[in-house]
């Protein structure tokens, strides 16, 4: 693994409390790219833009007693209550969900159709598809942005279609998806990759597609993921082009407008 200089990170790691992890900018970077953690006995970083890491030793560990939480089985998102704000529960923080999703130009508005959650434990707002029950970190503070709960597809769809004889537009996160699926009509299948790669179990899905739009962040992650997608779609026979999201910016912080325009046709090959 190449290493990243203690005095790169260290400092950062230092200031966390003890079991906590948070995601810090790394250099010039327009975004918190590398994670941070301090660890019972180490501090370990590493940066998901120019995939390096670090680990250092802690000299001096004061021991505990051993007393460990009861840990959730694996799958298990806990006790959920339904976000609806037509029927408010009083044990949900409604404007602290409703100001995170504006934060990420969402809406309840975007993700309704897949039945909003909120776990209290883990800070998640969790959506349900067929394929998967996902959940979006609202603290900041988690490694993970999106967790999957439980789901053996390495995608999750933001409409329950079918992806035969579809014009399928893939994007990196589930809510870039479900903004796009709003606007979109009812030939158009938006389906996040939850990431940048595309695997197989999707790609041997994508056969029956009538076509495969590329819409992923406008980052240097983003562009490269493109181009790999776009080959092994191409490689298979597979129509494909791509739509140019502006730098730095994520398909989801885009207007309705720019939307619009999208789903009408215009798009860069």
């Amino acid at each position: 693994m190449s290493c990243l200089h203690p005095s790169e990170w260290l400092h950062l790691a230092k200031k966390l409390p003890v079991g906590r992890t948070q995601r810090v900018y790394h250099g010039a970077e327009k975004r918190p790219n590398l994670v941070v953690k301090n660890l019972t006995d180490k501090y370990t970083c590493w940066c998901h833009a120019c995939h390096k890491g670090g680990v250092h030793q802690k000299e001096f560990v004061k021991v505990l007693d051993d007393v460990r939480p009861t840990n959730r089985k694996a799958g298990d998102p806990g006790f959920l209550r339904s976000i609806n704000l037509a029927l408010p529960d009083l044990n949900i923080p409604y404007s602290d969900i409703v100001m995170f999703l504006h934060s990420k130009h969402m809406t309840l508005d975007y993700i309704q159709h897949l039945n909003p959650q909120w776990s209290a434990q883990d800070k998640r707002i969790v959506l349900t598809t067929e394929d998967q029950c996902v959940g979006r970190d609202t603290t900041g503070h988690s490694p993970s942005k999106w967790y999957k709960y439980y789901g053996d597809c390495s995608y999750v769809r933001a409409n329950p279609a079918p992806i035969k004889a579809k014009t399928v537009v893939l994007t990196e996160d589930l809510f870039s998806a479900c903004k796009g699926q709003y606007f979109a009509p009812g030939d158009w299948l938006f389906i996040s990759l939850m990431g940048t790669s595309l695997y197989n179990d999707l790609l041997v899905q994508l056969l029956q597609a009538k076509e495969v739009v590329m819409l992923l962040d406008g980052d240097d992650a983003g562009r490269a993921g493109t181009h790999s997608v776009i080959r092994a779609l191409r490689l298979v026979g597979v129509p494909c082009c791509t739509v140019v999201v502006p730098e730095d910016q994520d398909p989801k912080d885009m207007s309705p407008e720019w939307w619009r325009i999208i789903i009408k046709g215009n798009t860069n090959v």
